[in-house]
């Protein structure tokens, strides 16, 4: 199951029209849509892929700092054209990934209020019999969003509580939680990692 995002470039950020032009985008702020899988654990790439342009626009420092994850890079910012280009951003620093997951929260909540029903009443209504086929898929398919959103909420929430420890405290809290494989794939590679490269 996968969930469609379309990611836009904020109109009041002072570095956008740079942005724009490092990615190549010349068709106004709007980036492009990107799915981001339940299963984080097979669809690894795409998910950090998303992750990565959402970590771009949040970005609020040197944008020569990021040359480096631009394919084809670029040397020169000063001259850089507004070329096609992918991005493979990983996570640089503490800051701007609490930047990220709030981003991240912000866009799984908007998502979820769409919905006249919660998850938990989609859940409720497959337990009547009397559903037809249709009624059934119906649900299922936007049960299956709302799982999704959800799971963005709930991996943002972790991250960003996380994020406010130290190393080995953030490890201990890991340790103690629940089993949860698609958030841990993002904790084991990518937090702990950042947390442990910061600690001093």
């Amino acid at each position: 199951n996968a969930v469609y995002i379309k990611l836009f470039i904020n109109k009041d950020d002072k570095l956008g029209v740079t942005k724009r032009t490092m990615i190549g985008n010349t068709e106004g702020y709007s980036i492009k849509s990107f799915k981001f899988f339940e299963d984080y654990k097979t669809n690894t790439d795409k998910n950090n892929k998303f992750l990565g342009y959402l970590r771009f626009l949040q970005f609020d420092g040197n944008l020569k700092d990021l040359c480096k994850y631009l394919i084809p890079q670029v040397s020169n910012l000063s001259s850089c054209k507004p070329t096609r280009r992918k991005l493979r951003m990983p996570c640089i620093s503490i800051e701007n990934e609490k930047k990220m997951l709030q981003k991240l929260k912000e866009i799984a909540t908007k998502c979820l209020s769409k919905f006249p029903q919660t998850y938990e009443e989609d859940v409720q209504q497959l337990a009547n019999k009397s559903l037809t086929y249709n009624e059934r898929n119906c649900i299922v398919y936007r049960s299956g969003e709302k799982k999704i959103y959800k799971g963005m909420i709930e991996m943002a929430d972790l991250g960003l509580r996380l994020f406010g420890m130290e190393y080995n405290e953030a490890l201990s809290a890991v340790k103690s939680l629940p089993q949860t494989p698609n958030i841990e794939i993002y904790i084991s590679k990518v937090l702990l990692p950042c947390l442990l490269y910061t600690s001093d």
